[in-house]
């Protein structure tokens, strides 16, 4: 997933600079999103939450229990599987929509897979930071529903990429990877979640006083 988010970066870079860019390219970058930020870490979220329900609940999973569907079961198997669709609607919305250029509106695939993968990370290498309800089924279900909804909800949020460098113009982006970088710097890969969080939260807020100071001049 690191591997295909160095490679999403890149991507577009590649094609300008090669003057190469085309309509069949940018479907099947979408397409290779859709897969390595939408499938693979919902196969590794399933696979957390089989490894919670064997380890430290002592069972497995059993969708079938005397011919009657286990609920709880079904909803940690499926209902995960809504973020690669949620996650094909987003970027074909994102193909299609003008007012993505500079910015974008719903959370990008990249930030939204390597949130929820990066709960393996945390949960291999910083345990003391991983708390055991996360791999509930309900709170799987939950949190599944709730990455489906970052990424097509109608919110502006900024894009990382700078036209110009200096401060004035690009004060919450400096702002935030400082941010970012001091939260990785501290818990490592338990950071991921918190800068995700922040980067909706610091975008929320230039919405707003973006808004505020149009309301101001006009």
């Amino acid at each position: 997933m690191l591997g295909g988010a160095v490679a999403d970066f890149f991507d577009g870079m590649s094609a300008r600079l090669l003057k190469s860019g085309t309509g069949i390219g940018k479907d099947l970058d979408s397409l290779a999103d859709v897969v390595s930020f939408g499938v693979a870490p919902v196969c590794i979220y399933i696979n957390l939450s089989d490894y919670w329900y064997y380890e430290v609940m002592n069972t497995s999973w059993r969708i079938y229990s005397n011919s009657i569907v286990d609920t709880t079961n079904l909803f940690t198997v499926f209902i995960p599987f809504l973020v690669p669709v949620f996650s094909a609607i987003r970027l074909a919305i994102f193909n299609h929509d003008t007012r993505q250029t500079t910015s974008f509106i719903g959370l990008p695939t990249p930030a939204n897979g390597l949130m929820i993968s990066s709960l393996a990370l945390i949960a291999a290498y910083q345990p003391q930071y991983f708390p055991q309800f996360v791999l509930n089924p309900w709170f799987v279900a939950a949190f599944s529903l709730l990455s489906c909804f970052l990424l097509v909800m109608p919110v502006p949020l900024f894009s990382l990429k700078f036209k110009q460098w200096d401060f004035k113009s690009n004060t919450i982006r400096y702002t935030f990877l400082a941010l970012a970088v001091i939260m990785i710097a501290l818990i490592q890969f338990a950071a991921i979640p918190l800068i995700v969080i922040t980067y909706i939260l610091f975008s929320i807020l230039q919405n707003i006083t973006t808004k505020t100071g149009h309301e101001i001049h006009s």
